[in-house]
C-alpha cells in the first residue's frame, strides 16, 4: 500500500483494503472508505512535484494482540517538495493497520499537519502580495 501510495497508483492502493475497511487519519471519529482515502490522498499530493517516505528513516513491525488480531505498525518520515516553490517538507508519520485475510480492515494514521498548513499559508500570502504588486503597478498615478 505504501509503494502504491508513493507511485500514485490509487486503484492498486485501494486494493490493499477490504471493501468495508474503515480508515481514520488524524481522527478517531469520522472514518473514510478505501475509495475516499485514495481520492483524498490523490488530491492531497497533487501540489507536490515529489513525495514519499525516506527509506532509511522508518520502521515496520507486525504484532498479534492478545485477542489474536494482526496489526502492522509503520513509523516513517514523509518528505515532499511543493511544486510551486520547491520547498521541502519533512513530516513524521505513524500508521497502524489491522489485517484480516491479507487485507487492511482498519487503519489509523497520525501526523502533524501544521508544517503543511504553514507552507500552504505562506504560498497563499506570497500570491496575494504578488497580486497586490501587479495591481499597484497597473494603476498609473492620476487614474
Amino acid at each position: 500500500a505504501i509503494a502504491d501510495y508513493e507511485n500514485g497508483n490509487w486503484e492498486s492502493y485501494a486494493s490493499h483494503f477490504s471493501d468495508t475497511a474503515k480508515i481514520y487519519y488524524n481522527t478517531s471519529e469520522k472514518h473514510m472508505s478505501p475509495k475516499e482515502s485514495a481520492v483524498g490522498l490523490a488530491e492531497g499530493t497533487a501540489g507536490f512535484s515529489s513525495y514519499g517516505f525516506l527509506k532509511d528513516k522508518g520502521d515496520i513491525e507486525m504484532v498479534v494482540t492478545d485477542d489474536g488480531d494482526t496489526w502492522v505498525n509503520f513509523w516513517g518520515e514523509w518528505q515532499a517538495t511543493l511544486a510551486e516553490n520547491n520547498q521541502t517538507l519533512d513530516i513524521p508519520v505513524h500508521l497502524t493497520a489491522q489485517f484480516v485475510d491479507g487485507k487492511i480492515v482498519r487503519e489509523h494514521g497520525y501526523w502533524d499537519t501544521s508544517t503543511m498548513m504553514t507552507a500552504t499559508m505562506a504560498l497563499e500570502a506570497a500570491k496575494k502580495a504578488e497580486d497586490m504588486e501587479v495591481q499597484n503597478d497597473s494603476i498609473a498615478p492620476g487614474d
